[in-house]
Formats: structure tokens, C-alpha cells, sequence
């Protein structure tokens, strides 16, 4: 979490005083967020549940290699999109714990998705390393679902 001054000052900034004047930036915003993340977690779980065992018979590298640009297409969307909701409620993100556990589950799932999940998602890798296979899907679906949990969960805590 950032210190509460940043939140102060993010929400004095012009850009944030128009999020927040605006009757349609915010909504459609989330909206966006939430359709950018699901086709972020819909490629991701395609992929996890292949190296889970289930799913497609194909190798996970050729799924991956088949849907690599929505995986990455959602999450810079994702992102995005969560930096305008940041600027346009930061005192509210700022105070809520929701926010805490989704930045937490955010930084850890895009650790463990750029370090483990791409490293297992080379051809032969995931076949090679059936364990760590597993254990990765896990965290990574964990971690991004976790992600969306505690982001639905900011709007009633």
C-alpha cells in the first residue's frame, strides 16, 4: 500500500477531479476492467487447466502459443484500466483493506505468471517438470482470481 499522502494528492490532481465530475468515466471504466479481466482470466485458465492435466489435448505451450496475445492484451488492459479507477477513487482504494489484498494478489500473480508460468510454457518445459507444472497453474489461478475476488470485494468493505 502506498502512504495515505499519495492518495490525498492523487485525488487533488485535475485528472482525478475529472474522473470523479464525470457521470459515465467511472462506470464505463469498470465495466472495461471487468471484460479486460475476464478475457485475462479466461486465456490464463484455458492454459492452467492444461497444465493441471485437464482440457485441451494439445501440448500447454501450443495453447499458449495460440492465445499468448489476448493473455497479454487483458492484463495491459486490466492495468490500465485499474490505474483510471485508482485516480478516479483513490482516498476510498486508499482506505479500504479489499484494496491491500487485491494489490497483493496482483503483484504476486504477475510474478508468478512472468517468471514460473512463462518459463514452464516454452515447448517440453511444463512435460519435463510436471510438479512444478501444477504448483504454478495453482498459484496463478489462485493469485488472478484472488485478484478479482478482492477487487469485487472493495465495493463492500
Amino acid at each position: 500500500m502506498l502512504p495515505a499522502s499519495v492518495y490525498t494528492w492523487l485525488e487533488t490532481t485535475k485528472v482525478s477531479q475529472f474522473f470523479q465530475s464525470s457521470t459515465y468515466t467511472f462506470p464505463v471504466t469498470e465495466v472495461l476492467h471487468l471484460i479486460w479481466l475476464m478475457i485475462l482470466l479466461g486465456a490464463t485458465t484455458v492454459v492452467c487447466l492444461r497444465l493441471l492435466g485437464y482440457g485441451l489435448p494439445q501440448a500447454a505451450s501450443t495453447i499458449h502459443s495460440g492465445i499468448w496475445a489476448w493473455t497479454w492484451i487483458g492484463l495491459g488492459l486490466v492495468w490500465g484500466t485499474g490505474i483510471i479507477l485508482l485516480i478516479a477513487e483513490p482516498s476510498k482504494l486508499g482506505a479500504n483493506s479489499a484494496f491491500a489484498y487485491k494489490l497483493w494478489f496482483l503483484s504476486a500473480g504477475l510474478a508468478i505468471h512472468c517468471l514460473g508460468y512463462l518459463f514452464l510454457l516454452r515447448p517440453g518445459r511444463a512435460e519435463a517438470h510436471p510438479v512444478l507444472s501444477k504448483l504454478v497453474a495453482v498459484m496463478v489461478i489462485v493469485c488472478w482470481f484472488g485478484a478479482g475476488v478482492a477487487g469485487r470485494a472493495i465495493g463492500f468493505v
